[in-house]
């Protein structure tokens, strides 16, 4: 009786040794399917997005959350959607430099953190680092522009219709433009796909106004007074400026965000 609870004994032994090395020789193997592999944020990738809340340099403290949400699916280079439409957008006020009598230069920085995506009753989080490439200020609705005075201001340069949703790297096509920190500004074309902003409806021929901010858009668009860093760096992010005055965002403001890794 003794001897073959022995030899049951060693048959375990050497069942679960043989298991143990096994996982040690693949240890992905051994993972739960879920943590294999996740959902992947290419750098480069642009995201179309619209700022929740005002900023304001003159109140906003570093380290203050900064949130947004996604105006269009962006998709992996298999067409799987990554970040659905509507997904909330989360960062963070890097740095800031309020105006005063003595310097009335402002500056204000913002990087993108993370993503939640609601599945069903549960959020996931995918953790990432996103500057802004562009901004514009938020356009009025068509139901206000159509109570404009004939011969009336109009929505600001740079602004109109346009879709802008996301998409990966060399998906999209067009010229980009807007103010960047050089101060050059240049036409615009294309789209983001994924869905409308919601910005003001694209001017007629000859009316004077440029498309709207799309993947190719850089610098800030629709302020003169604000200008937008080009060299965004994963703990600074972007940097906005101002050269006289408090810099300031509005609640709506239309961003265009670039991956610059996870």
């Amino acid at each position: 009786m003794q001897k073959t609870l022995g030899y049951g004994l060693a048959a375990v032994l050497l069942l679960w040794t043989a298991a143990l090395a096994q996982a040690q020789a693949n240890p992905v193997a051994s993972q739960p399917a879920a943590a294999q592999a996740g959902p992947t944020l290419a750098p480069g990738a642009v995201l179309g997005a619209e700022l929740n809340k005002s900023l304001d340099a003159k109140k906003a403290k570093a380290g203050q959350e900064v949130v947004a949400k996604s105006l269009g699916d962006l998709r992996d280079n298999g067409g799987n959607v990554v970040i659905p439409r509507g997904s909330k957008l989360v960062g963070h006020v890097t740095t800031v430099k309020a105006a005063s009598k003595q310097d009335p230069q402002s500056s204000l920085g913002i990087i993108f953190d993370k993503v939640e995506v609601k599945q069903g009753k549960e959020t996931k989080q995918i953790g990432m680092h996103a500057a802004i490439q562009a901004l514009e200020k938020p356009q009025p609705s068509p139901m206000m522009q159509e109570q404009e005075p004939a011969g009336g201001g109009g929505a600001p340069s740079g602004s109109g219709g346009g879709a802008m949703g996301g998409g990966q790297p060399g998906t999209m096509s067009g010229g980009g433009g807007g103010k960047t920190s050089g101060g050059a500004s240049g036409s615009q074309a294309g789209d983001m796909g994924g869905g409308n902003m919601g910005a003001a409806p694209a001017a007629q021929p000859g009316a004077g106004s440029a498309p709207a901010i799309n993947a190719n858009s850089r610098g800030v668009i629709g302020d003169s007074n604000l200008t937008l860093s080009q060299q965004a760096s994963p703990t600074e992010g972007s940097v906005i400026s101002s050269a006289h005055g408090n810099v300031k965002l509005d609640g709506g403001t239309l961003l265009v965000l670039r991956v610059m890794g996870q």
